[in-house]
């Protein structure tokens, strides 16, 4: 199954944050830099199809075997490890 645009532009904006993570810049100011890539690219879908075409910050082998991966995400006093649940037969 293919990623959705919204899975994409998470994706991104986790690339972002990580690229950036070294940056001599405060935590908000990171945030601010991944949220505004993030709603760029919400705004102007050429963009994200640069992003899906292929490129050095990710590409769409990113996707497979993601749902079985844990995911981190992190704000400024905050982190959250989102798990993907498997329902269980009765």
């Amino acid at each position: 199954m293919a990623a959705s645009d919204k899975q994409w532009i998470d994706a991104i904006g986790l690339r972002i944050q990580d690229a950036i993570e070294c940056a001599d810049l405060d935590v908000d100011t990171r945030e601010l830099i991944v949220a505004s890539v993030q709603f760029g690219l919400m705004m102007e879908p050429r963009l994200l199809q640069q992003f899906q075409a292929g490129n050095s910050l990710i590409e769409s082998s990113y996707f497979e075997d993601q749902d079985d991966m844990p995911r981190e995400v992190k704000g400024k006093h905050w982190r959250m490890v989102v798990r993907k649940g498997k329902m269980s037969k009765v």
